[in-house]
């Protein structure tokens, strides 16, 4: 009968811990089942939102989803990139197809495939699609033309070049540092060649050459400040000339060879000698628009300035050898006696848009040099630029220079380029 009993007892036992077993196998299929939905419900809505965001062009939000959710999803780890290279390649295909039927702009579609390809996975896919689009295509030509002449030490245009080359090219971040690294190129180059200048006393020379290219560094303070600088050496430079070549001016009279002025030494250039100059017998004879295309006369630029002493009218021709064509007609006023304006042939050396003499105590506007101190100049202003001293056009008034309308003046500034001939007689 014990035994019986102890056998009840073992088999209510056994199966007392069966059930218990059969539970706890139950409740664990039921965590994992739950587990499992809950990290697919998760991982699905991860991707999800990422779409909503995405499509709705909140890149930002999309790329944060994607990082920050789902962190200790096994799911997203072994199955995201596959889910987003699908999703990618259709966004891409329809992106091309729209562009294609013109129901998508060019910029809204490479906008579009340069998002898709911050992710890193169908890049070759991309990469086909842009190599199709015209301004990709344009930009990839700029890139290589950028090399070429970066590599042929061309930095003016590598830099211009560069500049074509476009955001959603691959190639930008590289194109954007040589086209700093030509830009510095450009300015080490033109500081060397205005410093050079400076040296030789050509200050408007050297101040034309930094302004003339302000487009590769309108922002660049220390090359603002140089042109300044030598702005102001130019002033005091000339200021210097005029208090103590007094004596220098009056030398120059009317004779009208053009030998003795070619030996007088300028200090802004080595010689006042026009080295395109005709015969001594042109600075005697009177030219207008029917004779000058006789003479054989040649301008290292396009225009030519002719004097006529005796008219107080200054000719402005543009052209070249025997087909000069009258331009202007600009009235003057010349030297007075004894201060006459020299005659000869010469060369526009340098300009500059202000002087000022503190032995006459008047200054000019819009000057542009021929031969040491003789200028072409507005009339003549007091130091503070605003009034003019002297309104005498058309008859001798000058010290020597010739003077001219201010609005005349600053034609002949803002046109006639440094290396033009001057004849005046």
């Amino acid at each position: 009968m014990k035994k019986n009993l102890q056998g009840k007892w073992s088999i209510m036992q056994s199966t007392s811990n069966n059930k218990k077993r059969l539970f706890l196998y139950l409740t664990l299929i039921m965590l994992s089942l739950c587990t499992t939905f809950y990290l697919i419900y998760s991982y699905n809505k991860l991707f999800e939102d990422f779409k909503i965001a995405f499509e709705n062009k909140n890149y930002s939000k999309a790329n944060a989803v994607l990082i920050n959710n789902g962190t200790f999803n096994p799911l997203k780890k072994f199955l995201l990139n596959k889910k987003l290279n699908t999703y990618f390649s259709s966004c891409a295909e329809d992106l091309y197809t729209d562009y294609q039927e013109n129901e998508l702009s060019e910029f809204a579609t490479l906008s579009i495939l340069n998002e898709i390809e911050r992710y890193n996975i169908i890049n070759d896919k991309i990469t086909k699609i842009k190599n199709n689009i015209p301004s990709i295509k344009d930009s990839n030509s700029a890139y290589m033309q950028g090399l070429q002449l970066f590599n042929e030490e061309e930095y003016e245009g590598a830099f211009s070049t560069f500049q074509k080359v476009i955001p959603f090219d691959k190639n930008y971040l590289t194109a954007q540092e040589y086209e700093a690294d030509s830009l510095k190129r450009i300015k080490d180059k033109l500081l060397q060649e205005a410093n050079d200048l400076v040296s030789e006393n050509y200050f408007t020379k050297a101040i034309s050459l930094l302004e003339e290219n302000i487009k590769y560094y309108e922002a660049d303070t220390d090359i603002l400040n140089k042109i300044d600088e030598y702005k102001k050496d130019r002033d005091d430079f000339l200021s210097k000339k005029s208090n103590t070549n007094e004596e220098s001016n009056k030398k120059v009279n009317t004779s009208s060879s053009n030998s003795q002025n070619s030996g007088n030494k300028s200090n802004d250039d080595k010689t006042s000698k026009d080295i395109n100059s005709t015969a001594t017998s042109v600075a005697a004879m009177v030219i207008n628009k029917n004779t000058i295309n006789t003479l054989d006369l040649v301008s290292q630029t396009p225009y030519l300035l002719y004097v006529n002493i005796a008219e107080q009218k200054t000719y402005v021709f543009k052209g070249k050898k025997n087909d000069w064509n009258l331009e202007k007609t600009l009235l003057c006023s010349t030297g007075i006696k004894n201060n006459e304006t020299p005659k000869g042939v010469f060369t526009v050396k340098q300009k500059g848009d202000w002087f000022f003499s503190n032995e006459y105590n008047e200054g000019g506007k819009y000057w542009i040099q021929f031969l040491d101190n003789y200028l072409f100049h507005s009339l003549p202003f007091d130091k503070t630029k605003t009034k003019v001293v002297d309104t005498t056009i058309g008859q001798p008034a000058s010290h020597g220079c010739i003077r001219l309308k201010v609005n005349d003046s600053k034609w002949l500034y803002d046109n006639i380029p440094i290396a033009s001939k001057v004849i005046i007689n």
